[in-house]
């Protein structure tokens, strides 16, 4: 239904920024060093570019939005590599723990104020406006779209057009989606950065942060024309991003979080043998806590939360009076 493919959109998410904290746990185990790393970032960016680039409606605009995508991403290296000896010391008077919770807690901020919108902004050629501000000004969520209308003519006072309310209206929820959309990205950044602040080498800095734009940034844009463009791809691609997050998910368990706690366990007893926290710490690492705590997530997202909510849509009781609008039967 349109509930399940509408909260696709937040279990892609929800993957998305699981997927970059498990990456950055296998680069802290050294199970990812950094050619592998810079490897990643460049198929990413090569393939991500490459479906961005082709879909784009004509020849003019793709030849623009490269250059324009080209300049900054030059700049944007050149800066990144002259700040990252500072970025790797950014954060070495605060302990761990309070980066690891700093760094959660900014991810739930990203996750809530992320743009989900369906139907997103797709750079187009008009006479008018620039292609992306056209786009995004004609961009409608279309589960309020009917809602928008309505409370917009109720608005209007008297004398005033209705499409002028409808502009406003819309200009509105432009900047509010605007403002909720920058307010995500920074969290995310911000969180790449403090998680970069703990990392060895400034190189591998440079290839971490370049990872989290090519996550937070190009991803989202290919996945948002990808869904304009080719409607049948949502769900594939969903299934594709938990297949693959899941399975990361269970091999950093497996094999990086496990053997952690199996050194952890000989250590205690080699130290009190007589005491039995050892085989507790030895079945700690047998279960997969991680593996099962994302997998609830992504189902309460995607299949739980939808179900509840046809489930309660259809005791919905609307009620009518006097201040509705009157209509003809």
């Amino acid at each position: 239904s349109d509930a399940i493919q509408y909260a696709s959109l937040l279990a892609q998410q929800f993957s998305a920024v699981t997927f970059f904290l498990t990456i950055y746990q296998f680069i802290l185990s050294g199970q990812v060093s950094l050619e592998a790393l810079c490897l990643l970032d460049l198929v990413a960016l090569v393939a991500g570019s490459a479906v961005y680039f082709v879909l784009l409606p004509t020849p003019s605009l793709r030849l623009q939005q490269g250059l324009e995508f080209a300049r900054v991403s030059v700049l944007f290296f050149i800066c990144l590599r002259l700040a990252s000896p500072v970025v790797r010391t950014l954060t070495s008077s605060v302990s761990e723990d309070s980066i690891y919770a700093a760094s959660i807690v900014l991810c739930l901020v990203h996750l809530m104020s992320h743009d989900y919108r369906h139907n997103q902004s797709v750079p187009a050629v008009s006479s008018g406006a620039p292609g992306p501000l056209k786009a995004e000004s004609q961009s409608v969520d279309p589960l309020s779209s009917s809602a928008s209308s309505s409370d917009a003519a109720r608005a209007a006072p008297p004398g005033e057009s209705l499409p002028k309310v409808q502009r406003a209206e819309s200009s509105r929820s432009v900047r509010q989606r605007s403002r909720a959309a920058m307010v995500s990205l920074s969290t995310a950044m911000f969180t790449a950065m403090m998680l970069a602040s703990r990392l060895q080498s400034a190189s591998m800095v440079v290839a971490f942060v370049i990872f989290a734009v090519i996550t937070f940034t190009l991803f989202p844009m290919v996945c948002r024309i990808l869904r304009d463009r080719l409607r049948s791809v949502q769900f594939v691609l969903a299934l594709t991003q938990w297949a693959v997050t899941s399975r990361l998910v269970w091999i950093l368990e497996t094999s990086v979080f496990s053997a952690d706690a199996t050194a952890l366990a000989d250590k205690v007893s080699a130290t009190a043998p007589a005491d039995g926290s050892a085989s507790v710490v030895r079945v700690a690492a047998g279960q997969h806590t991680l593996f099962v705590i994302y997998q609830t997530f992504v189902m309460l997202l995607w299949l739980v939360g939808p179900s509840v909510f046809l489930i309660l849509r259809r005791k919905k009781q609307i009620l009518r009076g006097p201040w509705d609008i009157p209509r003809i039967d």
